[in-house]
């Protein structure tokens, strides 16, 4: 996290901004795990996800704490953020 005074309209304000790591998602995961990006992108719970690939809601819960850890993320919201603001993901859509 970073913290940079400014002022706003002649007001003193805080500029508070968190850096996204810089690291390419893709090649830090599993294809499995890319593959559950996608559906948690969709907007897939874990239980959505497990039937739809065929696997134990266990499992995907297992797969989703690994692509957190790896990443450096700790919800599905910061997940998006961090592959949709990368700029190669952008590219191939």
């Amino acid at each position: 996290m970073q913290v940079k005074r400014t002022t706003d309209h002649g007001k003193p304000a805080l500029l508070v901004s968190f850096p996204l790591p810089d690291i390419d998602w893709q090649k830090e995961l599993t294809e499995a795990e890319i593959a559950v990006v996608h559906d948690v992108l969709a907007g897939l719970s874990n239980a959505e996800i497990g039937d739809k690939r065929g696997t134990a809601l266990r499992t995907v819960a297992n797969q989703v704490a690994a692509i957190f850890r790896k990443l450096g993320v700790s919800s599905r919201l910061e997940l998006s953020l961090c592959v949709l603001t990368d700029r190669a993901t952008l590219r191939r859509r």
